[in-house]
Parts: structure tokens; sequence; C-alpha cells
């Protein structure tokens, strides 16, 4: 009996106390507490992606102009050691007087597993036809930490969308096949009788080749797009500005090919070795050991 008083003597006592609580109305939060809550970041990453089909992308101007890219085919292969240590990242971060800025980040890679593969059919039409520009082909794309940033301008007034980005990027081979794919895991398939190859294809910065190339610096130098109307045309624009740090100078890139070939279902080429009639004419390594964008501006309109 005593078990069951003190139990019965700690029920009220709690409903007492429950009974004492005052209930609080709900109160808006002020904007100076909204202001101060930060995420983190969004980190994701990719395991046995692939998509392949009859999956089209189609865009559409005016009557009959219109450019297809038709059977798209992506897949990425994996880095075991590396699947959550090393992902791809949505985050955002504060600059001093300036708005915020989100940044998209891809992995750093440094093992060089992570390899897409892509191929799509190419068709651009006209008033008067459809050109079929048969393939195009890019095997093994290997990205190091390139990066994308947007935010708002920090002129008054200007109604676009800022940006910045970064790369550093391997290509294994850029295939145009003008008649048809044909096995788009083979550079050298015995099917694709014509092709374009650039083979080995690298982009990085121009001094530090395992650092990315900066394009556009979000705040020093940024990029630009947005919409622009002139003299009663409307522009859709593209431009990286002027650098304003002139304590940093603009960026240098290189991109180097080591090598860029023809291969034709002709022997319509004379090596240049053997100097016998080939298919195949090699044109070797091409580069371009350092270059900058200092200033940029594009505008693109809908022509008649």
């Amino acid at each position: 009996m005593k078990n069951v008083a003190s139990s019965v003597k700690l029920l009220v006592l709690a409903t007492c106390a429950m009974g004492l609580q005052t209930a609080t109305a709900m109160t808006p939060l002020a904007d100076a507490d909204l202001q101060a809550v930060r995420g983190a970041g969004i980190a994701f990453n990719l395991q046995n992606f692939s998509l392949t089909g009859d999956l089209s992308v189609t865009y559409r101007g005016k009557t009959g102009q219109h450019i297809e890219l038709n059977k798209l085919t992506l897949s990425r292969s994996d880095d075991a050691a590396a699947t959550f240590t090393d992902p791809y990242t949505f985050d955002l971060y504060a600059r001093p007087g300036l708005s915020d800025v989100v940044r998209w980040t891809a992995p750093q890679n440094v093992n060089g597993l992570l390899r897409w593969q892509f191929a799509t059919d190419w068709k651009v039409g006209t008033e008067t036809g459809v050109f079929d520009g048969g393939a195009f082909v890019v095997q093994d794309l290997r990205n190091y930490g390139n990066r994308f940033e947007i935010a708002s301008p920090s002129v008054a007034g200007t109604e676009a969308v800022i940006w910045g980005a970064a790369i550093r990027t391997d290509i294994g081979n850029m295939l145009i096949r003008p008649r048809g794919r044909d096995d788009i895991t083979n550079a050298d398939a015995p099917g694709a009788t014509n092709q374009l190859r650039f083979q080995g294809i690298h982009i990085s910065d121009a001094i530090d080749s395992a650092s990315p190339w900066v394009l556009a610096d979000v705040t020093s130098q940024p990029g630009i797009f947005n919409a622009v109307t002139e003299a009663g045309q409307s522009y859709l624009h593209l431009g990286i500005g002027w650098n304003t740090d002139l304590d940093i100078e603009t960026r240098a890139g290189r991109v180097l090919i080591d090598n860029i070939s023809f291969k034709n279902d002709k022997t319509s080429y004379i090596d240049p070795v053997t100097l016998a009639p080939a298919s195949v004419l090699n044109l070797g390594v091409s580069s371009i050991g350092s270059m900058q964008i200092q200033y940029l501006d594009i505008k693109m309109h809908a022509g008649r």
C-alpha cells in the first residue's frame, strides 16, 4: 500500500506542476534573428549514375528553326574510397558589405576516378532544311574541384545575376562523328569511318596546373548574365567585367591538347613520317600556354 500511496502522490505533484505552467502565445521572429540564421550547406554524391535511352532535348525558335540533342547518354564512374568524404556541395557564404553568394563546388577528385562519359546525336534545323551533324562523344571527363558562384549585383538598379567560375578539367577524348556514334567506348572504333578527334584536353591555371583557372571572380571580376534593351532591340547579355582589385592580377589559364586528328574513310591524307597515303591525319600537340579574359561582352538576339 505504501508503494501505491507514493505513486499517487507523485502523480498529483506532476499534475499540479503542469497546471502551474502558463501557456505563452506564439510571437513572430525579429528580422535580426532571421538574418542571424546561417545554413551549413548541402552535400551530396552520385553512385552508379547512368542515363541512357531515347531521351531528347529540342530548342525551338522561329518556324523551322530548332536544335535537337537526341539519344542522350551520360554516366559516371565512382571512387569507392571517397564516396562520402568528397561530395558535391551547395553552400551560402557572406561577403562584408555585399550580398551573400551561393556556391556550387564539384568533388576534388584527387584520385581521378570520377570520370564522366557523354554522347548525343545532334541536328540543326532552319527554314530551308535540317542538317544532321552526326554524333558528339566525350570520354573520360574529369573535373577537379570546379566551382560556380552566383550573387546579386552590387551596383544599385542593375537587374542581373552575377557569377564567378573556376575550372580544372581533363578530357580523355572529344569526338565529332558526322556519320553516327558507332561504339562510344572506343575512340578508334572501326565503324566510325569519319571523325575529328581531340585527344587529351587539359584546362587549368597557367602557372599551377594542379589549380583551377579562375574565369571570373564573383567579387573582384564578376561575370554577368541578364537581359538588356538597346535601340528597341532586346538581347540576352553575357559578360565578364574589368578586374577591380588592382592588387590581384587577372588569373591566366592554360589549354593543352595532346593531339588533334582527322579520320577519313579514304586514303586522302599523306602520313608526315612515311609520306604514304593514309586515312588518318595527325596534327600533333596544340596548346595555349597562357590566356586571360580581361573583359567580355556578348549580346545575343534572335535574328530575322
